[in-house]
């Protein structure tokens, strides 16, 4: 599947084909929004080389696809945060080889997670160029105030990420999940609150450099 940048929309392309089981060699070029793209494709199991570039709205893209187990290779700045439930309540437990860019993801404090439902355990070999969370200067546990990438996910056990220039923020990231191991490459961030607050795991190794972090309340 080939869409090329003169597309200027491709939303609901492929909404309910429910009998697609694999997409390969998906390159989406279009320059403008492809939210809901496969979204209820219920037997979709396996992107294989997917490719998304210029597009601007990711919402809801592969929503409710509950067997699908991977992910494309980015979340491009053009997205500019709009990926509300972009892979919301799929079947990813590995999230690993992809990026997420400067701009590509933001969130308001009512929205779902990129990643709402998903039963995700592991995540590495994945790059991240954006904050994994934002608490707030009056954070308290109540979930108004909770911006964070993984917000809908608790099931997180394993994390080795590498972080780019732009991800200052890691406050929130991981609240109530199950980390016992986190290794991060790159230092760029200056704030950890309430990164692993509520962690239910009995052990936590951690290999962080925190020699920018200025915030470590709540961690």
């Amino acid at each position: 599947l080939n869409i090329s940048n003169k597309v200027s929309s491709a939303i609901g392309m492929l909404k309910d084909c429910t009998n697609i089981t694999t997409a390969t060699n998906m390159r989406i070029r279009a320059r403008g929004p492809v939210k809901q793209f496969m979204q209820g494709c219920r037997k979709l199991t396996t992107i294989a080389g997917g490719i998304l570039e210029n597009v601007t709205d990711c919402s809801s893209m592969f929503e409710g696809d509950s067997n699908l187990t991977n992910v494309l290779d980015k979340l491009p700045s053009t997205v500019n945060g709009k990926a509300v439930s972009m892979y919301g309540d799929c079947g990813i437990e590995t999230l690993s080889n992809t990026r997420f860019e400067n701009g590509s993801y933001t969130q308001g404090y009512n929205d779902n997670g990129i990643f709402k439902g998903c039963p995700i355990k592991r995540v590495e070999n994945v790059y991240f160029d954006v904050d994994l969370g934002t608490a707030g200067g009056n954070w308290t546990l109540n979930a108004l105030d909770q911006q964070k990438f993984f917000k809908g996910v608790s099931t997180i056990e394993y994390v080795d990420i590498e972080v780019g220039p732009n991800c200052r923020k890691l406050e929130l990231a991981f609240l109530g999940s199950k980390v016992s191991y986190c290794k991060i490459v790159g230092n760029s961030f200056t704030s950890i609150k309430g990164m692993f607050h509520s962690n239910s795991s009995s052990t936590l190794t951690l290999d962080i450099d925190t020699s920018n972090v200025i915030d470590m309340s709540y961690a």
